[in-house]
């Protein structure tokens, strides 16, 4: 198994094919088999995907190796969104009419391949996630991405110095506390992330 990591970035047409069941693979091992999270539109079978997994719908992923070792789906919160029909948030419009928003979710790593790790304990696989969706966000002229994430994902993201924003809480399918969140995108926070990978 080599170290080298490649990136991939783009709607579900233009990625290769291997590598979105790879990611729909990685999603169900992560999500039902490992956390036995309760998630209505999974129905069995060797991949996890909803009805959010459309063409509106943009992909980071991760891959080492030819597998997908990381990934986030990405989605304008214009559209569909899985945190407010699924979890009922929903930012107040007031201050925020004239913001891009984008929504992050699915985030998850592969937990059975090599681990990558920089200072303060963190897998450098998650900070490159979270660099490139500033990177996206930086492009696409994003303001912050909205997110809904239990403690463990709360403190890593601090961790990685990328401070959510508190909207609003409630409880997950097993009863967990839930956080909806901004997550602000900008040349600092993008500056910050990079200084995590490269010391």
């Amino acid at each position: 198994m080599t170290n080298y990591i490649e990136t991939y970035k783009g709607y579900k047409a233009s990625l290769p094919p291997p590598l979105i069941q790879e990611m729909f693979s990685l999603r169900k091992a992560s999500f039902i088999d490992r956390r036995n999270w309760d998630i209505d539109s999974y129905s069995g079978g060797g991949y996890e995907l909803d009805s959010y997994d459309d063409e509106d719908s943009f992909y980071i992923l991760l891959a080492q190796d030819s597998r997908c070792t990381a990934t986030v789906r990405l989605r304008p919160s214009q559209c569909r969104n899985f945190t407010r029909e699924q979890f009922g948030f929903s930012f107040s419009l007031n201050g925020t009419a004239d913001m891009n928003i984008w929504e992050a979710s699915r985030f998850c790593i592969n937990s059975n391949m090599q681990a990558h790790r920089k200072k303060k304990g963190l897998d450098i696989r998650t900070v490159s996630i979270f660099h490139a969706m500033v990177e996206h966000g930086l492009t696409y002229g994003i303001d912050n991405y909205e997110i809904v994430i239990d403690k463990a994902m709360h403190r890593i993201l601090c961790r990685s110095d990328w401070h959510p924003v508190l909207l609003n809480e409630g409880t997950g399918s097993r009863n967990e506390a839930t956080f909806y969140c901004f997550l602000p995108c900008n040349l600092e926070q993008l500056n910050r992330l990079s200084h995590i990978i490269k010391n």
